[in-house]
């Protein structure tokens, strides 16, 4: 990474928007949470990621819906760390969709 940025006064910018959605039912707090976590996805497969200039940003929703009683103990970390697996996972499939052609073994030809 380093010598893709060295000798730029500016480095590359993008901006993804990315929305994690559940159906486990959490509170503000909770869901604040579950997006901050979720945003570790994108540290994950963007370099660089989360710099000044750019936009990146994870936003989670929740139903409020109590789920059934036998649909298993979802936590926060749970939750938090699927949510990263997810965003990583959706990062790289529209990466590539969006090269077509160009991609090639997770990066660019």
């Amino acid at each position: 990474m380093r010598d893709s940025l060295a000798g730029r006064d500016t480095p590359p910018s993008n901006t993804v928007l990315t929305v994690v959605a559940t159906n486990v039912p959490l509170d503000k707090v909770q869901t604040s949470r579950l997006a901050r976590m979720a945003g570790t996805g994108l540290a994950r497969c963007l370099r660089p990621a989360h710099l000044t200039l750019d936009g990146d940003i994870v936003f989670a929703l929740s139903s409020r819906r109590p789920l059934p009683a036998a649909s298993g103990p979802w936590t926060e970390n749970l939750l938090g760390a699927l949510g990263a697996d997810a965003v990583a996972r959706a990062v790289v499939a529209a990466a590539e969709a969006a090269a077509g052609d160009e991609w090639e073994g997770g990066r660019m030809k």
